[in-house]
Formats: C-alpha cells, structure tokens, sequence
C-alpha cells in the first residue's frame, strides 16, 4: 500500500487524485491521507504574519521523512526554496495555466477595468503588483479554499477576488473566471500551475514511475523558476513572481520583486537557451536584488534636546527597519524605536565597538537584505562625521545613498554657551577644525594662528597643549579669548573661558568632562550678554512615568518651562487583536463608541484606516474621557459628543447615563488594564460589545539614570510597575505629583505621601499645577 499525503482541502485533495490515478495505470494499491498543516489551522491570519516558512508544508514534509505516507503532494508554489536533503521533487506531471485570473462582477471585463476596485487577495504578491499598475485600487486580506474566497465576493462586498487559474480549473470552477490579468505584470508565483511530487531519494523506482508521465516544458519552468526562488531566498508570502515562456530552443523568463508588501515592485527580463535555464533563473533574481536594494540614508542626529532632529531625519527614522547610530547623540531620540533593530557602533578614545570597515560593511549587506537603513550620527554627518567616506563606499558597493543634514556641535554649543560664532565687525568668518588626528600624523596648527573670525576645535581637547603651543608659535595673540564648552546644550553644560597664553594654566583640562569643543574668538566677549542657556531652571530635575511616545509632548511643555526632564517609561503598548477589530469594522452598525484612553483611539483609527473608508463607521456617536482622548479623537476630524465634566469613568457612566437607552449597541475598543466597573456599567446601560484591542503591560527595565527630583504618575498602573521596577526606595525623599483621585490613592496605598494632586485628571492640568508651585516656592 502506498500513501500519499496531502492537505485535506478540496482542491488538495483533487491533485493527490491525479496522482493517483497515474500510479494506479501501473497497477499500484493507493491510499490518501489527509494531514492538517499549520496555514489550514491558523485561519485568522494572514500567511505572511504566520512566522514560518513553508506553512503549508511542514506537517506533509515530516510525515513523508517518518515514512508515515510514501508520496507527498503540494502546490509547488506553496513550497519553500530548500526542502530536507533527504527528499527530492519527481519529475513534474504536465502542469496547467501558470496565470493569476479575476473572479468577480459581471461588470469588469478586461484588466483595466480593475482601478478604482475593491479587491480581494491575501497574496502580498498580488497586491504589490496591482498597486504598481493600477492608480487607485483598493485591496481587503482574504483566506480561505477557493470557494470560501469566491463566496467573500458578496458577503464582504467586494468587486472580485484574484486567484491561480490552474486551481479554478482543477476544481471545475473556471466557468467563474471573468478574464485572464496579464503575466508579465501579475506575474505568477514561481512554479503556480505545477504539482510538487515529493519523494524520498531512495525511492527510485516511484522517481522512475514520475518520469514516465513527466512533461518536458513543465520540467523546465519548474528548473528555471526554482533557481529563481532559491537565489532570492524567498518563500512564498514573498512578493516575487515570474513568467516563463518557451519558444523552439529559447526561453524568455519574465520576473517582479520586492523584498517586503509596503516595497515598489522591481521587474525585469531575461532571454537565452534553454540549456541555460538554471542560470538565466539566477541571473534574473540577482538582477532583481540589486534593482531592489534600498537607499542608504545617512542622517544627522543633531546636538543638544532629541527634538534638535530635523524633520527630515525623524521622517527617515520612522520609515526605517534598522538604525546604525554612533555614541555622541542624545540616546532620547531612540526611545520611539526600540521595535526597530538598533546597531551601536560608537566610538570613543581607543574603545571601537567596530571599526570604521566593519561599520561600512555592516550598512551595505544590511541594504542588500531589503532593509531600510538609517546610518545616525551625532551633529552632522559630513562635518568631522567621516559620512563622506561611508557615502563613497556605500556607492563603490552599487547602492544609493542619501545624506540628511543635522546641526553641528560648532552651531549648537556655541548657541548654549552665549558664544556666537560670527558677529558683525567682531568676527565675520568661522573655521570647523578638528583637533584631533590619526596615528603617526602629527599636526602643525600654526597655519590656523592667522586665520580670521572664530576657530572652532572639534575633539581636541586631549591636543590642546599642542594646539595652544603651535597658535602661538604661529603668531595669535596671546590675549585672544579661548572658551571650553563641556556637555555642550545639555543640563550638563559647563563652559571655561580664558586667554590663549594662560588657559593651560588657569583650567584644568584633566576635569573637564568630554564630550568638549574649544572656541577661540573675540565673539566670546559676548557671552555674559547672550548666555540665555544657563539661566533656565536646570536644577529641577522631574521625571515622567508613562509610556515613552506618550511623554514626549509632556517633557517639551515641562522643558519650555527650564525643567531637566527625564522620562522614564513604565508601562508599554502592545497592540492586540486586531484581526478581530478587522470583522467589526467589516459591520459597523453601533449607535456609541466609547473611549477612555488615547492609545485605543490611535489604534481604532488606525487600523480602520487602513483598509477603510473613516465614514464606514457611520453616524456613530463618539463618547470620550479626558481631554487628552478627547484631543486624539479631534485630529480624525470627529466630533466627541460625550465627554464627562470629571475625567473618571463613573462620570462617564453619569453622563452616558443621560442619552444612551437600553437597546443601543455600544462599542468599548480598550486595555487589558480598563476597570471592571465601568466594563459592567456600560453593560448595563445597553446593548455592549467590548475588545481589548492592546496590553498595557511593565516595561522591562532599563539602564536608568535615577537622579531626579520630582516625579509624576499619571496611571495606577505607572505607580505599581515604576515599584515592581525601580523599588521604593528611588523614591525617598522625591516630590510625587498625581494626576488624580485614582492615581493618588495606589500612591497612598503604598505608603507614600503625595506632593500635588492635580484638578483635573489631565496632564495639561497637572503641568499647570507644577508650574503654579514653581512659581510660588520662586516667590
């Protein structure tokens, strides 16, 4: 008895019947056993959020290698570029049309008909192509066999479906199809249409079988588009396609990629003898590698606050996958990307993370993987950042760049520090110089004794012995005016001024903490004028609790108002069943939508924008606590119709209490944190359907400097983590202000005083009241 394997699908289940019956003309006794894999069992997901490759595979494959069936067989498509060394794939039956085809309403006829459709695929690689040709077509994430995707036409209300042919025309369907899209642009997957005949290598009588009823063209597509797949290294939620044609003694293989489902599809072409089939099959998906490597961009991460980032950096920072980023930057800036991968790749006197070669080769094998890099330095790149040189090797590797500038320590520091670098009739020129050299290359500074306006040193404070000795050797002035700026822009700044002949003797430079940069100019005179910097409140040191995105409009305010603010994030947003928020936007017929937090409304809003019209939420009335949610709901230009005088949630209930009656349908998207009580009110009150739609969980914890005065809380959940995390003894003899009655009675409940209480449950208000007693303990 032979077995043979197969998904438990219908139309699964019809090609291990062709199977069959071929090996039945040879007078063979065969049996079908289905196995469930891990795709038929995950049905909530799409493929590519499935983590693992081969998803419909694996359980065949480990069956087939246990001798548990004899035979395996897969749509080939569905299989990954390297299968166990043990197996081999039979020689391919006669495979059936490779295309992709449009199944949907009568009104669409031919391909261009498709703009402006609604769409569903769960094809990464369909949707990359159709929204590289089409303008404006809209796709929805379907699964399910080919009935199931059919029947989604009316019931989800979509204008059609896309789908292999050669499936269509296995299960007797192809009467359904409207019309054929065209390979070159909705290229297949490699290898659609064909059936992948698995075996074990020792069966070579089954191989022979195989090859008895194998056909040449199929082998040959089969050969070509394997090598094709195996050279990008893909599977099969990769956005890759190709179209093989064949013609007397040539083949023609047309090919489409993209690394990830949010990337511009590259295609090309490639022709030659069909003899060479395996290397054509290569050569077109190197070609396509290198048509789709992503620019390298290497950015200025600025001196000084996180937000002395341009926008352009930020931008670039928010689109990228990887973050290389050096030592001297605020480290801030990172905060609002931990989920991205983050290289630290600093260097200080004698300490090297990695070399300047290493570095380079890191940034060029990263964007030739299909990431996008961002190399971030501190100040700016071509301004003693050695960028220069990173953008020619990044150009002798093949790849483009692209350099987004920052400011530079000679800008910034100078600013803080009062010291201008230019002033009319005083200095009119400046001078970028670095004080520091390579091994075995001694500098002579006395060509830089004459020069005009201000010199700015760059990393030479280690050097300044022989720089002052080479200046004056050089013929400077000895009574020119010299400034050490150390921990330039920051609470830390300190700043040392002398002359030229007597700062070696006057300053300690042992003591003075690096980073530092040296000025020499007459502009220095105006520092006891301009020096607005130091004259800010930095000796009050606050901290903030809450999540990290959450806090960064929080410490600006705070800091306009001259607090050294940290923040220190104790809680994380872990976004969560969003699939199942997906099927209630698909029926949205609620009378209220409830609010109580501004991390729902951002991940309501969000996600419904992203595959939704925002009017398909209807004339729902929204309800809202706080201002702050209130705020997050506004910027969707909606209008709040509810929001409580009192930003608790009984006074929701109250005021949601006064409108809502017992048959309305009311939706509450909230956190696994949200309070029982107001979770069974809202039931009481009607008609509720509620999600936890993410976790607000502890933050781990992390590298903290804890030296602060004052701290806020704004949740419970911040008291009890920052606790768990940091102990109460990092509270000792702290100011504690609360954001509110809830809040301040978990501080209480631990034993701790509260400072302030704020008047209303908001941060703006809370702020007010920091500010007020500030003012007062001025007074």
């Amino acid at each position: 008895m032979i077995k043979i394997g197969s998904r438990g699908s219908k139309l699964a289940l019809i090609q291990a019947g062709l199977v069959k019956e071929i090996l039945e003309k040879e007078g063979l006794d065969l049996k079908i056993i289905k196995i469930s894999t891990k795709g038929d069992r995950i049905r909530d997901r799409k493929i590519d959020q499935i983590n693992s490759k081969g998803v419909f595979v694996k359980e065949i494959e480990e069956a087939l290698l246990e001798k548990k069936i004899d035979i395996a067989v897969h749509s080939l498509k569905d299989m990954p570029s390297n299968i166990d060394e043990k197996l081999i794939f039979a020689p391919p039956l006669k495979a059936e049309d490779p295309r992709d085809v449009f199944v949907g309403k009568e009104i669409f006829k031919k391909m261009d008909d498709l703009n402006n459709a609604l769409v569903g695929t769960g094809s990464n690689r369909r949707i990359c192509q159709g929204e590289n040709y089409f303008s404006n077509i809209k796709f929805r994430p379907i699964r399910g066999n080919v009935e199931t995707r059919i029947g989604k036409i009316e019931k989800e209300n979509l204008d059609g479906v896309i789908l292999a042919k050669a499936g269509l025309i296995r299960a007797g369907l192809d009467e359904k199809i409207n019309f054929d899209l065209d390979p070159h642009i909705f290229t297949p997957s490699p290898c659609q249409g064909i059936l992948g005949i698995e075996i074990r290598k020792e069966d070579e009588n089954l191989f022979e079988i195989f090859k008895k009823y194998s056909d040449k063209n199929s082998q040959i597509r089969m050969e070509a588009e394997r090598a094709f797949q195996k050279e990008l290294g893909a599977d099969c939620s990769t956005p890759m396609g190709i179209f093989t044609e064949i013609s007397n003694e040539k083949i023609t293989l047309t090919g489409a990629f993209a690394f990830n489902k949010n990337d511009k599809m590259s295609y090309e072409k490639v022709s030659g003898k069909i003899s060479d089939r395996i290397n054509l099959g290569k050569n077109l998906a190197k070609k396509l590698k290198r048509k789709s490597y992503k620019k390298i961009i290497l950015a200025g991460a600025g001196i000084g606050p996180a937000d002395n980032i341009t926008l352009a950096v930020k931008k670039a920072l928010d689109q990228a996958d990887v973050i290389i980023y050096d030592r001297l930057l605020n480290q801030e800036i990172l905060q609002l990307y931990r989920n991205k991968d983050l290289y630290y790749v600093g260097k200080s006197m004698g300490d090297h993370v990695l070399s300047q070669d290493e570095i380079n080769k890191l940034m060029v094998d990263l964007a030739k993987s299909g990431k996008k890099v961002v190399r971030l330095k501190g100040g700016d790149p071509y301004v003693f950042g050695r960028g220069s040189e990173e953008a020619l090797f990044i150009k002798e590797n093949g790849l483009e760049f692209e350099t987004l500038s920052g400011l530079t320590s000679g800008i910034v520091c100078l600013n803080t520090a009062g010291i201008p670098p230019t002033h009319r009739n005083i200095a009119t020129s400046v001078s970028f110089i670095t004080g520091h050299r390579s091994k075995n290359k001694n500098e002579d500074f006395k060509k830089y004794a004459k020069l005009p306006g201000s010199l700015v040193f760059y990393m030479g404070l280690k050097n300044l012995p022989n720089i002052i000795k080479d200046l004056i050797d050089g013929g400077m002035k000895k009574d020119k005016k010299i400034a050490i700026i150390s921990n330039g822009s920051s609470p830390k700044q300190k700043v040392y001024t002398s002359t030229v002949e007597k700062v070696l003797e006057e300053i300690d430079i042992e003591k003075i903490k690096r980073p530092a940069i040296i000025v020499i100019s007459d502009t220095i005179g105006l520092r006891e004028y301009l020096n607005y910097f130091e004259n800010k409140n930095f000796s009050r040191k606050i901290a903030l609790t809450r999540d990290y995105e959450s806090g960064i409009n929080d410490k600006k305010k705070l800091e306009a108002m001259g607090f050294d603010v940290k923040i220190i994030p104790t809680i994380k947003i872990v976004e969560k069943n969003l699939d199942i928020l997906e099927e209630k936007f698909k029926n949205f017929s609620y009378d209220y939508l409830v609010f109580t937090s501004k991390n729902a409304v951002k991940i309501f809003f969000e996600k419904l924008i992203e595959n939704h019209d925002i009017r398909d939420i209807g004339k729902v009335k929204i309800a809202a606590i706080g201002e702050r949610t209130k705020k997050e709901i506004e910027k969707y230009n909606l209008k709040v119709d509810i929001v409580p005088r009192n930003f608790v949630g009984e006074n929701l209930l109250d005021e949601m209490g006064k409108y809502v009656k017992k048959d309305d349908k009311i939706f509450f998207p909230h956190s696994n944190l949200s309070r029982k009580k107001i979770i069974d009110g809202l039931d009481k009150m009607g008609n509720l359907d509620e999600i936890e739609i993410y976790d607000n969980i502890k933050e781990e914890k992390l590298d903290q400097d804890l030296d602060f005065d004052e701290i806020i809380f704004t949740s419970s959940s911040c008291v009890n983590n920052f606790l768990e995390i940091y102990g109460k003894e990092a509270l000792l003899n702290k100011k504690i202000y609360s954001i509110g009655q809830i809040t301040t009675k978990t501080i209480k409940n631990h034993g701790l005083e509260v400072y302030k209480e704020s008047k209303k449950q908001s941060m703006d208000s809370l702020i007010e009241k920091i500010g007020e007693n500030y003012e007062d303990e001025k007074n």
